[in-house]
């Protein structure tokens, strides 16, 4: 673990881990050693190889399931903000097993999730902290799904 670099390689799939090492400010206090292993080690692992054994590369396969609803896009900007990081990567991961291609996730739930964000702070319903810290983690969602 201790290697100090923001990738670690999986079977030919390269997954940034920014996250890991930059844990939301939602959090009260940082992830754990032992969560961040577990993350690094099993989830993100599982992850990579769902999705990288079809075709080759990870997100190539179409998605086995409908898209994300309104209210996957809602749940995952309420997770990122209440929740942060390890709220968001579980609907995520929950997702992804449910066959939801990664491409799929990032435009049609991440994005989506980002915009809801920022209309709850123009209607108010949202501080921009709240907004600010959501964005945060979504964005870390967004690198962890980035396959170099």
């Amino acid at each position: 673990m201790g290697n100090g670099s923001s990738r670690q390689d999986w079977g030919g799939t390269a997954l940034p881990l920014l996250l890991l090492e930059h844990p939301s400010p939602k959090l009260a206090t940082p992830l754990s050693d032992d969560l961040l292993a577990v993350i690094q080690e099993q989830v993100l692992p599982q992850l990579a190889l769902a999705h990288g054994a079809r075709d080759g590369a990870p997100g190539d396969a179409a998605d086995e399931r409908t898209p994300p609803t309104d209210n996957e896009v809602a749940l995952l900007a309420t997770l990122a903000v209440e929740q942060g990081l390890v709220g968001a990567l579980g609907l995520v991961a929950s997702l992804l097993r449910q066959g939801l291609s990664i491409e799929s996730v990032l435009l049609l739930l991440v994005a989506p999730a980002a915009q809801l964000l920022s209309e709850q702070w123009l209607t108010e319903v949202r501080t921009f902290t709240e907004v600010l810290a959501g964005l945060d983690v979504l964005k870390q969602v967004a690198e962890a799904l980035k396959v170099s």
